[in-house]
């Protein structure tokens, strides 16, 4: 629940700075109703990982790359990231925070893995080490380094941080995400955000993406894999809120 003022609380609190609190049961909130702005169910989240058959093409007329993989790369013609780098632009000095199952370390992501936070336990710790493969997957499609070394990231000269929230992946806590939006922005002064993860609508968790927003940081979401025949909608949450930008 959101709280307005500077409530006193037996309760576990996700964030001081943007008073947000868990709770087990309605009934320890007894007591507490002046400072309680709202109450909502702690949804689960997913990251999004469902890989599509590349369609290998001759991209040796793009640049001149020796990642052995970067003729399957699909990708980067897609998005015109070759024009980019001919302006010598990739992403030079700008903190991009990955919030996802963690990244591990990959000489594909020597030098541009800067850092990580670990939010999926009270203690907050910085063991942010990747135990599912997700996250490192997306972290290499941001920054992997234009080497002799698997892939070619789009922005290999972006600051990473890997925001971890999952091990497992799935039935991710809402406020989790939250806490590492803030973690992501306060922290590490991220003017970037990947969040390849999918879920409803909740107040607490549109609160942190409103105020990564006004902190002028871009939001990146993946859309999810569902579609709308089970979900009545093609765009889940928080790529579904008008300050993300929405991947599918």
């Amino acid at each position: 629940f959101g709280a307005s003022g500077g409530a006193t609380s037996p309760n576990t609190e996700v964030n001081a700075d943007h008073r947000l609190y868990t709770v087990d049961s309605l009934e320890k909130l007894a007591g507490y109703d002046e400072y309680i702005e709202y109450t909502e169910e702690n949804t689960e989240f997913n990251i999004i990982d469902e890989p599509l058959p590349l369609e290998t093409s001759d991209f040796a007329s793009l640049m001149s790359l020796k990642d052995p993989y970067y003729n399957s790369m699909w990708q980067l013609r897609s998005v015109k990231a070759e024009s980019a780098w001919d302006a010598l632009t990739y992403g030079n000095d700008v903190n991009v925070a990955v919030i996802d199952s963690g990244c591990y370390a990959h000489s594909d992501l020597n030098g541009a893995l800067c850092g990580g936070y670990n939010v999926m336990t009270g203690a907050k710790v910085t063991d942010y080490n990747d135990n599912n493969g997700h996250g490192t997957h997306v972290a290499g499609i941001i920054a992997a380094q234009h080497n002799t070394i698997g892939t070619a990231g789009i922005a290999p000269k972006v600051n990473l941080y890997a925001i971890k929230i999952t091990d497992k992946g799935t039935g991710i806590a809402m406020t989790t995400i939250a806490d590492a939006i803030y973690v992501a922005v306060d922290k590490f002064n991220c003017k970037v955000i990947n969040l390849s993860l999918a879920g409803g609508s909740n107040t607490a968790l549109h609160e942190a993406v409103r105020y990564a927003y006004n902190k002028g940081v871009i939001m990146v979401c993946a859309a999810g894999n569902e579609g709308e025949e089970t979900y009545g909608t093609r765009v889940r949450y928080p790529a579904g809120y008008n300050e993300t930008i929405a991947v599918g």
